[in-house]
């Protein structure tokens, strides 16, 4: 169901009028979902024998009620639905001051809820019983003065606040033992076997997410019209806190490479075997996947229309954009400068190097009449728009990096004794300190700022009235790229 209305009208005539609207969205989307699960021959014992310590993971698996493909699999099908209710309310008012001076300022919200979201991928993932409730809200606030200083001079200045809250938490459905749990406090964990859908709790890795943003930003433009040039200029400051939590194997993730090795629970001291490969876990009470990042970003800009002829017009405008490393409000900040000789992160400032200072983006374009008489047009341009180095490309880095964030990896080989690794392989590690090893997500402490190169070509010709013909190119490539 989709509905709404709007409303506006003067508040002081000729001089204030305000707008307003509202539209929600009820939506139960009906969902067809196909998984692979555990056989009936697999949970009788047929394919293997059933380890003890297994059978209450395997209890857990979807009944199948599809097709048996004869190895341990076989399809479970279900339907479903996946409610998503969501408000939008937007305001505006606009007020004259003068034949010079006006401004207007704008407010919306965007609040939506996922009331049900299977983890591992809308619904294509995990069992009905492990979901994730995405909860979003947008807020935009902004304010724009106008003043016309003179009938070729105009200058526009801008203020707006937005913020961004982004949940994604892990939710079980049901009924589920507590003592199935690979680590203490948590919930059931990730059960990943080769051939057979991901179990357990989301397939981004277990973990609960959280982020909020919170973006300041200042614009300012003059619009200069004299002779044949029209010039626009002006600057921009944005300031950007980034608050949130990515706890990736919060609950922890096991896995196994074939349903027979899982169903045997079968030990595997070789990185070719088969068996429970590895345990990945966020270590409990090591660190803090919290953080709460700073971040400030200038730019100024500078273009030019420039009508050389009635029938050629050329513009030209150059962008500088310069930002800080990103800052850290309790100097949580690690990071593996030099993977091949660091032994451990360095800690502290800067999370990188800033290579933001000759961040500067020509753009260029023509538009050419050739034969002068209005039938035949031809246009091209080019232009270099950076990628800086914002929260949308280090984020992840700067949530994982130990000492303030400890995943840990481990393996059976990595044990005196590997008995009971799965499920107890938690236990293990507290026994034997300092089995496997931590992992990082590291940043390229050098990193250049990536950037695109734009370009086309259009020629457009006029063959009578009512038809044209038109031809056109255009390219993009995309320069020092992060991996």
């Amino acid at each position: 169901h989709q509905f709404g209305f709007t409303v506006g009208g003067p508040i002081i005539r000729d001089k204030t009028f305000i707008f307003g609207s509202y539209e929600g969205l009820r939506e139960g989307l009906g969902l067809s979902v196909s998984r692979i699960v555990p056989s009936q021959d697999a949970r009788d014992g047929n394919i293997a024998p059933i380890d003890p310590a297994v059978r209450p993971y395997l209890d857990l698996f979807a009944v199948p009620n599809g097709v048996d493909f004869g190895d341990g699999t076989a399809q479970h099908n279900f339907t479903t639905t996946n409610p998503v209710r969501e408000n939008y309310f937007l305001v505006k008012i606009d007020h004259t001051f003068s034949d010079s001076d006006s401004i207007d300022a704008r407010y919306f919200i965007d609040d939506a809820v996922g009331e049900l979201y299977y983890s591992g991928g809308t619904g294509k993932g995990s069992d009905v019983q492990f979901q994730r409730h995405p909860d979003t809200l947008r807020q935009l606030f902004n304010t724009t003065w106008r003043r016309i200083v003179s009938p070729s001079l105009v200058n526009a200045a801008s203020a707006s606040f937005n913020r961004s809250f982004g949940g994604f938490p892990n939710i079980v459905a049901g009924s589920v033992d507590p003592a199935l749990t690979f680590l203490p406090d948590r919930l059931p964990g990730q059960i990943l076997v080769t051939g057979l859908s991901t179990f357990g709790t989301d397939a981004a890795g277990g973990g609960d997410r959280l982020s909020i943003l919170n973006m300041f930003e200042f614009t300012d433009t003059v619009t200069w019209t004299t002779g044949k040039h029209s010039i626009k200029f002006g600057g921009n400051v944005k300031r950007m806190h980034l608050n949130g939590l990515s706890g990736s194997r919060l609950h922890g993730r096991m896995r196994f490479t074939g349903i027979s090795n899982f169903l045997q629970n079968d030990l595997c001291f070789s990185s070719s075997c088969a068996g429970p490969n590895r345990f990945e876990f966020l270590v409990p009470g090591a660190g803090s996947a919290m953080r709460g990042y700073r971040q400030t970003m200038v730019s100024l800009f500078f273009q030019d229309d420039f009508k050389i002829r009635p029938n050629l017009t050329m513009n030209f405008g150059l962008r500088w954009e310069v930002l800080n490393t990103p800052i850290e409000v309790a100097d949580r900040i690690a990071n593996v400068r030099d993977p091949v000789n660091d032994t451990a992160p360095h800690i502290g400032n800067p999370f990188f190097e800033n290579n933001s200072w000759t961040n500067l983006g020509p753009r260029i374009g023509i538009a050419w009449d050739p034969t002068g008489e209005g039938t035949t047009s031809i246009r091209t341009g080019y232009g270099i728009f950076f990628q800086p180095h914002t929260h949308a490309n280090w984020w992840i880095m700067g949530y994982q990096n130990a000492p303030f964030f400890v995943r840990n990896v481990i393996r059976p080989r990595d044990f005196d004794d590997a008995t009971g690794f799965f499920p107890g392989a938690y236990q293990l590690w507290q026994q034997q300190a300092g089995a496997g090893k931590p992992t990082s997500s590291p940043m390229q402490f050098d990193a250049p700022t990536p950037y695109m190169q734009q370009f086309h070509l259009t020629i457009q010709r006029q063959l009578s009235n009512n038809s044209v013909f038109s031809i056109s190119y255009a390219g993009s490539r995309g320069v020092k790229l992060g991996r």
